[in-house]
């Protein structure tokens, strides 16, 4: 679950009131905007849940992410925002895991040697696999 202090780190943010009332009125008034892109907003609710409604449309339905994607997400958001505090979110390595041999652990990839980061595709921002799926995957 986010920190108190996260959460009013979040809630202090020059984009907290970002999206708009419909889709604010939808996640209700607790989930905090933490980005989106052209076709969705993004949410973090306070007891951990990362929420997407999916784009402008006032009737979309509001999806609930799970795993991989919502690590994804909430390690590029961390990134994007400045917000380093929201990769506690994320599942720590357990003993049986190496470091990313994409990222090398980082969580992190440069996109096209451009001046832009986003989370590791392969890891899913997590900085490290399980040693049983890197052997299958090889």
């Amino acid at each position: 679950m986010p920190s108190p202090e996260l959460l009013a780190k979040l809630r202090a943010a020059r984009f907290a009131n970002a999206a708009p009332t419909f889709v604010r009125d939808a996640v209700g008034n607790d989930a905090m905007y933490i980005g989106g892109t052209i076709m969705a907003w993004w949410f973090l609710t306070p007891d951990g849940r990362v929420l997407v409604y999916p784009d402008e449309d006032p009737g979309a339905q509001v999806r609930e992410l799970h795993g991989g994607d919502a690590t994804w997400l909430l390690a590029n958001c961390a990134w994007s925002l400045g917000v380093p505090e929201l990769l506690d979110l994320l599942p720590p390595a357990p003993a049986a895991s190496t470091p990313c041999p994409h990222c090398e652990g980082t969580r992190y990839l440069a996109r096209n040697n451009l001046d832009h980061t986003r989370a590791c595709d392969h890891c899913r921002g997590l900085g490290w696999l399980r040693l049983d799926i890197l052997v299958l995957t090889k």
